[in-house]
């Protein structure tokens, strides 16, 4: 580990911590650190569970089948209904494939079969999440933002004290967007506490400090008020544009009124259209 890569960081119930910067390769470690999925180089980690207010031997008792941290992954992980083999990519454009999938309610089901993971657990995580209209579907069917709200849900039916979620809002429309960022403004307002990478100029409602790492510059930790989005510009990179230019003109371009061509196009997933006479 670098000298500029040392890392202090302390993480409280409530905080919403969003950590940035060009050093992806950092910050996705810290987060697998958090989660117990990497161990630190140097340095120590501790994590002290923390027990409910006015707790008692059965709260203490219920803690210990809780996990500390949740890791929430950019990407899905999701297996066949024999929980065989992983989904592949293409898996959703073929339907025998496709059909051999969970569906959502039977995979939060699974999920919550753990002491804290209670049907009304589920009933509140599906009204939070807005995941009622997507129960009877099957898990590969979903789009990017319907497969993070659904990841997010599993991860929460563990009740865990530390959410960590990676790159929540990368991939996704508008809209979901949106309904990802009101998640976690809502959870942040909640006695959970949330670490996620993000974008330093798409920072969610909700964040309460910023972790910055840059490839080559100490880590900075500074609270959400301080943070200044307009020092962390993209780097530009110069372009040579005497060598595009003639590199352009090495190939001949051919001449044609139409590349491609579209007439009245209709794309239909059972009841799902994805596309209506499109030309």
């Amino acid at each position: 580990m670098a000298e500029n890569d040392r890392v202090s960081l302390k993480i409280f119930e409530g905080d919403c911590i969003a950590l940035t910067g060009d050093n992806e390769a950092l910050n996705s470690g810290l987060l697998n650190v958090l989660a117990g999925q990497t161990t630190v180089q140097s340095g120590t980690k501790t994590i002290y569970p923390l027990l409910p207010q006015n707790d008692t031997e059965n709260d203490a008792e219920k803690l210990v089948h809780r996990p500390l941290a949740m890791l929430v992954s950019a990407r899905h992980h999701f297996k066949n209904v024999s929980n065989t083999s992983n989904f592949y990519y293409q898996q959703r454009f073929n339907s025998m494939d496709a059909n051999n999938a969970l569906t959502v309610a039977a995979y939060l089901a699974v999920r919550a079969a753990n002491p804290n993971g209670t049907l009304a657990v589920i009933d509140n995580l599906v009204s939070d999440l807005k995941l009622a209209s997507l129960l009877d579907k099957e898990l590969i069917k979903l789009s990017n933002g319907e497969t993070r709200r659904v990841l997010i849900a599993a991860a929460l039916l563990a009740s865990p004290q530390l959410l960590l979620l990676h790159n929540p809002l990368a991939g996704l429309d508008t809209v979901s967007r949106q309904q990802i960022t009101a998640l976690i403004s809502k959870l942040a307002n909640q006695l959970l506490a949330i670490v996620l990478t993000c974008s330093p100029f798409k920072l969610p409602a909700g964040v309460t400090s910023v972790g910055v790492a840059n490839v080559g510059k100490p880590w900075l930790y500074t609270p959400v008020q301080n943070f200044n989005t307009a020092k962390h510009k993209p780097v530009q990179i110069a372009i040579n544009q005497p060598l595009l230019i003639s590199l352009w003109n090495q190939t001949e371009t051919p001449l044609f009124d139409t590349m491609v061509q579209m007439k009245n196009v209709n794309i239909r997933y059972g009841d799902k259209v994805l596309l209506n006479n499109i030309n």
